[in-house]
């Protein structure tokens, strides 16, 4: 069948549209397809004979798609804009193709002696119908997308063509003259209740979907010579959408359903030639020609570029809702998903919920505890692009009390890049081990070392620590007598080695510090601990960044802001400086406070630096944090505090905080003996066994 018709105008029948249009089945809900405006599909013999080619919307870069001597034409879109159908005769008759959006892969799905035209596809892209005259006369038919299972929908002794189906793929309608003239009929997808909607004594031809669904535009001549028209899709509000000098035919929707393409030509020995393609408006205003060429251009049709999916939103979960772990493992391995959009880095804070009740840790009663049962973990999982799943470890405490299963939760929060996911905390289970009479752990060598790291450094020991070795080769390691030859190798030296370290003052002296010159105040437990875990890096550069960020977020806390945001810098200074009667302080240079060089900054420099924007607040803080001076002040507060932290995990009380601080103070007894009388109390030991 040649794309051009006889032009017929005969007498309408006499029958009710209304009764019509009610024999058809409501519409299902109108899935409109999400995309934009791509490419547009045309047919064309600028190089001799027909051929497809696709452009630009607005008719620049035309591409040919196909080259063959046959007639290649009536491009149409898959769905999906990846594929088109399209019919050629370069196997001796006209048959339905496909091809790729690019030309490549060209399939041939009919093979019929007869002609097949008009290609149109589902909604879902699994189907296609179409036009063929193997019958005597045209039909509708419909077939797989890979050209299975032709089945003939209208089975009628008239000529049905040019199909196009209903966005939500529940109608087809289709063109007809077995009313005489040409008429715009739909029918359900199986060919059912096929009813007349144009009802017009002119012809109306060529049916194309609005991608809503509402609207159907065509072509009809009742004006005399072929213009576009538009109606609803039950055939009411007819009106005329273009009209010029040409004819006009073949519309085609953009897939937004803002405009329309067609082609226009001139009518010839009754078939329309030399057409060009045009865009309008949906509205009718913007009529532009976008191929203007000398050869006929014909056939459009509107490429719907797949929408570009709004990438799920990144969110942050921890894998299951329960972990369990037996007290011997070691340490608590938790699994943190991240699903959606991965592209991008993400950040998600993670702590253990601890009970701060300074309880007995043989007591009963399911509850796990951070001072008995685990450490207190709190840290930041960074998510690298493409990266899914992160983990992360709470060290378990393998004590020897019986005490049954017990649980505490852990928790995600502050995401960053990412959302928390509902399943952002969890219970873990840890599971008894332990049967009665089994000697208490910190009397062996590996766990008491083991659990100084923890209490101490807040971090696992690394596999060369010294101490294990230092313990093993001394004669008396359980040695008290501090005149003894084991007393510069036994558990007491150890312990205080611990304290003295460079890097227990990088990280517990350096907080703790923090509290006294701020508040003038002990931390309390839950504070230090917290802290602790917050500036302990992986490696010494991440410590050195966790350090420099720590200021920082202690000058955003609620206390420091209420007690010093309202003091200009010259009473911020004072309020920091009085307190250890200061005039000046000698402190690492604030602008590299991780290096060896040391500065004298006096209280005019501190407030001129703050004034100029030189120094932060964080950073004057800091400086004198870290000055000689307030550290010769504070290093017995923090020897004493660090013993009621580390050993014993609770809060200083004053009256004993007071007692020791004055024995090793002002009565000038050797640490020794403090750190004998922690390390050795029943308190101590009674954390992981019975004393």
């Amino acid at each position: 069948m040649n794309w051009a018709f006889v032009l017929t105008t005969l007498s309408v029948v006499a029958v009710s549209l209304s009764a019509l249009i009610a024999a058809v089945p409501p519409a299902a809900p109108v899935v409109q397809f999400a995309g934009g405006n791509g490419k547009i599909a045309f047919a064309s013999d600028r190089d001799g004979n027909y051929e497809i080619y696709v452009t630009n919307a607005d008719g620049t870069n035309p591409i040919r798609l196909t080259m063959n001597q046959a007639e290649d034409f009536d491009p149409a879109w898959s769905p999906d804009g990846t594929k088109l159908a399209f019919v050629s005769d370069r196997d001796g008759n006209q048959e339905i193709y496909v091809m790729n959006a690019d030309g490549s892969n060209q399939t041939r799905l009919t093979s019929n002696s007869a002609g097949e035209f008009d290609p149109t596809w589902s909604p879902d892209g699994s189907k296609l119908a179409f036009t063929s005259d193997r019958d005597s006369n045209e039909e509708i038919y419909v077939m797989s997308a890979t050209g299975g299972g032709q089945t003939n929908l209208t089975q009628n002794e008239a000529n049905d063509a040019f199909p196009a189906w209903s966005p939500d793929g529940a109608k087809l309608a289709f063109t007809s003259d077995r009313d005489i003239d040409f008429e715009i009929y739909l029918m359900g997808a199986d060919g059912g209740n096929q009813t007349n909607v144009s009802r017009n004594d002119a012809d109306d031809a060529f049916p194309a979907w609005s991608p809503d669904g509402a609207q159907l535009a065509f072509a009809s001549d009742r004006n005399g010579r072929y213009e576009i028209y538009l109606m609803n899709a039950d055939g009411g509000n007819q009106m005329r959408l273009s009209g010029s000098s040409r004819e006009e035919t073949v519309p085609a929707w953009s897939p937004d359903g803002t405009k329309l393409v067609f082609m226009a030509g001139d009518l010839v020995g009754g078939q329309i030639i030399n057409n060009d393609i045009f865009v309008i408006s949906a509205a009718g205003s913007g009529r532009t020609n976008i191929t203007n060429n000398s050869a006929d251009d014909i056939y459009p049709d509107w490429q719907r570029l797949a929408a570009t999916p709004t990438p799920t939103p990144a969110s942050v979960q921890f894998s299951q809702a329960a972990y369990s772990f037996s007290e011997g493992a070691g340490s608590a391995l938790i699994t943190v998903t991240r699903t959606g959009n991965t592209s991008g880095t993400a950040t998600v804070n993670y702590m253990t919920i601890d009970d701060p009740a300074a309880i007995r840790c043989d007591t009963v009663n399911g509850t796990a505890y951070a001072r008995c049962d685990y450490a207190t973990t709190v840290d930041t999982l960074r998510f690298a692009a493409g990266e899914m799943l992160k983990t992360f470890a709470i060290s378990l405490i393998n004590d020897a009390h019986v005490e049954g299963n017990e649980t505490f939760q852990i928790r995600l929060s502050e995401p960053a890049g990412a959302t928390l996911g509902t399943q952002n905390s969890a219970t873990v289970i840890i599971t008894d081990n332990d049967t009665a009479g089994a000697a208490n752990p910190i009397l062996t060598t590996p766990f008491f070392v083991r659990q100084h790291y923890l209490d101490f450094l807040s971090r696992e020991p690394e596999a060369t620590e010294p101490w294990s070795a230092i313990l093993n080769g001394c004669p008396n390691p359980f040695n008290t007598d501090p005149n003894s030859g084991s007393a510069g190798c036994d558990r007491i030296l150890v312990s205080s080695s611990f304290f003295g370290s460079p890097e227990f003052r990088l990280k517990g002296f350096y907080v703790f510090t923090f509290y006294r010159v701020a508040f003038d105040r002990l931390a309390e437990y839950s504070e230090i601990v917290a802290d602790m875990r917050a500036v302990t890096g992986q490696t010494p550069a991440d410590t050195s960044a966790r350090r420099a960020a720590f200021p920082v977020a202690f000058t955003q806390r609620a206390e420091f802001r209420q007690r010093f945001d309202a003091l200009a810098d010259t009473a911020f200074v004072a309020a920091l400086l009085d307190r250890y009667g200061l005039q000046s302080v000698t402190t690492p240079d604030p602008a590299n406070p991780e290096g060896d060089a040391k500065v004298t900054l006096t209280r005019a420099d501190l407030v001129s630096r703050l004034g100029s924007g030189a120094l932060t607040r964080a950073q004057v803080l800091r400086a004198v944090v870290e000055s000689d001076e307030v550290s010769a002040v504070e290093f017995n507060r923090a020897f004493v505090a660090m013993q009621y932290y580390g050993y014993l995990r609770r809060t200083p009380d004053q009256g004993g905080f007071n007692d020791w601080l004055d024995a090793i103070g002002r009565r000038g007894e050797s640490p020794r003996v403090m750190v004998d009388g922690f390390m050795n109390s029943q308190e101590y030991r009674l954390r992981f066994g019975q004393p």
